[in-house]
C-alpha cells in the first residue's frame, strides 16, 4: 500500500555518475586479464611449457634481452617442450624468411608477466626476458620492424613495473659478466 509519485529523472545525470562510480570500482579493482590472453595487446599468445616459469620472484627491476640464435616460429616452440627447462616473456621475430613466418616484428608472449620466466640464470627472479630472432653472425636478422616492435614492447613493461628506461635496466643477456655493471648492480 505505499505509493511513491513520480518524478522526472535526467539520463544523463545518470550515465554520468555510473561512469564516475565505474572508473573509480575500476580504480580499486582493475579487470584481471582473461586466462591464455597475452598482457601485451601487440602480442600472440603461445604459452611456454605448463610450469617452467616462477610463480614468486624478488621484483620486476630489469627487461634482459636476448638473441635466439635461431628461429622465431621454432623457438616459440622449444619453450613448449616438457624437456626444456627455459622460458621467456616474450619472443620478437626479426624477419619473413618464408612464405609461412611470421610478419617482421611479428610478438608472441609465452609466460605471464605476473610470473618469472627461466632465461637469464642468476636475474630470473628480479626481470623480464625478451627473445629476438636472428643470428649474432648476420646482421640481417635485426630489421627496422623487429626493433621498433621490441622498444614498444620494452615501454609497455618499463612504464607497467616502473622499470627506468636505461643502460641498467635494460640489459644483455651476459651482463652478469660485466664487472662494472655487477658493481653498479650490488651498489643498488
Amino acid at each position: 500500500g505505499i505509493r511513491i509519485p513520480a518524478r522526472p529523472l535526467d539520463m544523463a545525470t545518470v550515465h554520468a555518475n555510473a561512469s564516475k562510480i565505474y572508473a573509480e570500482v575500476a580504480a580499486i579493482h582493475p579487470p584481471r586479464k582473461p586466462v591464455g590472453q597475452p598482457d601485451y595487446p601487440q602480442a600472440h599468445w603461445a604459452q611456454a611449457y605448463p610450469g617452467h616459469w616462477y610463480t614468486s620472484g624478488v621484483s620486476k627491476d630489469f627487461v634482459v634481452i636476448h638473441d635466439m640464435e635461431g628461429y622465431y616460429l621454432s623457438v616459440i616452440s622449444y619453450f613448449q617442450m616438457s624437456t626444456t627447462n627455459a622460458s621467456v616473456h616474450y619472443d620478437v621475430n626479426g624477419m619473413q624468411d618464408s612464405p609461412s613466418d611470421a610478419p617482421a616484428g611479428d610478438i608472441t608472449q609465452q609466460v605471464e608477466e605476473q610470473y618469472w620466466a627461466w632465461h637469464a640464470v642468476c636475474l630470473n627472479r628480479y626481470s623480464l626476458g625478451i627473445e629476438h630472432e636472428g643470428f649474432v653472425s648476420n646482421p640481417a636478422w635485426w630489421t627496422p620492424e623487429m626493433y621498433i616492435a621490441s622498444a614498444n614492447l620494452v615501454r609497455h613493461m618499463c612504464d607497467k613495473f616502473g622499470i627506468p628506461k636505461d643502460r641498467n635496466h635494460i640489459i644483455g643477456h651476459n651482463e652478469y659478466l660485466n664487472s662494472d655493471w655487477v658493481s653498479w648492480a650490488v651498489a643498488n
